[in-house]
């Protein structure tokens, strides 16, 4: 995280660590404390990918009203991301246990908004973009993806999992009606799975060429990471085995 810091200070706005400060909401059980801020390296990766979207999409005279996040965990990037843009409509898809902790984490942040509870998900036919208006927040279970039916998402982000997926899970939603209908995309993965994930996914498999692209570089923040073995041995830096790339693209069809 010290050196994700130090990346954080070289290439992106420092001073977003002042506007924006961690959630402690679940007792989260890695963070460090430095000149009076409160971070771990998620917390990081996020305000970046925040200061991307203000910078390469919001600034640039673009409303985003309705976000979707796929694989976004226990919900992080929409509560950090929510707090910017305050009436910004956030749907996150994951894992149904993912999202039982991001219901009580949304929950514990924000108990005056709409998060629309599970349950609803399961027993709804279809998930439209009146459905995802009734409410702030919307957690759908992987396995209910296939519900979202005409539903105008502004833009589409998944950080990290497409490239953790088994390859016909990934193609499954890249080949989803949601793409052919979000007016921007934006992702940050690895250049190439292998040798993490033997999925056989790599960056010329996202089929960035529908989209015109805004962003798209070797991320700076995630360089290199620490191993440690022992409690008495120093930590052991190590290189990423497959850099991270960010894109930021545009579909011209909207």
């Amino acid at each position: 995280a010290e050196e994700t810091l130090n990346n954080f200070k070289s290439f992106s706005n420092y001073s977003n660590l002042k506007n924006t400060k961690l959630s402690l909401v679940g007792n989260p059980g890695f963070y460090y404390t430095k000149e009076g801020y409160i971070y771990n390296e998620r917390f990081l990766r996020h305000l970046r990918n925040i200061e991307n979207i203000e910078n390469k999409i919001i600034n640039k005279n673009n409303d985003i009203s309705k976000i979707v996040d796929i694989g976004g965990g226990y919900c992080q990037f929409g509560e950090m991301i929510k707090r910017k843009v305050s009436n910004v409509k956030i749907t996150t898809v994951d894992f149904y246990e993912q999202l039982i902790l991001g219901y009580f984490y949304l929950l514990e942040n924000f108990p005056k908004e709409k998060i629309c509870p599970m349950s609803k998900i399961m027993s709804t036919e279809k998930i439209d973009t009146n459905f995802i208006n009734s409410y702030d927040f919307v957690l759908i279970p992987a396995e209910y993806f296939k519900k979202i039916e005409n539903c105008d998402f502004d833009l589409l982000t998944n950080f990290s999992s497409f490239g953790e997926m088994p390859n016909a899970v990934f193609k499954r939603y890249l080949n989803s009606k949601i793409f052919d209908k979000i007016r921007f995309f934006y992702t940050v993965n690895r250049l190439d799975s292998w040798p993490d994930y033997k999925n056989g996914i790599s960056v010329i498999d996202y089929l960035l060429k529908r989209f015109q692209p805004i962003h798209f570089e070797i991320s700076p923040i995630w360089t290199n990471y620490y191993v440690s073995y022992t409690s008495i041995i120093e930590p052991i830096k190590k290189t990423f085995k497959s850099r991270n790339f960010e894109f930021i693209g545009k579909n011209e069809n909207r």
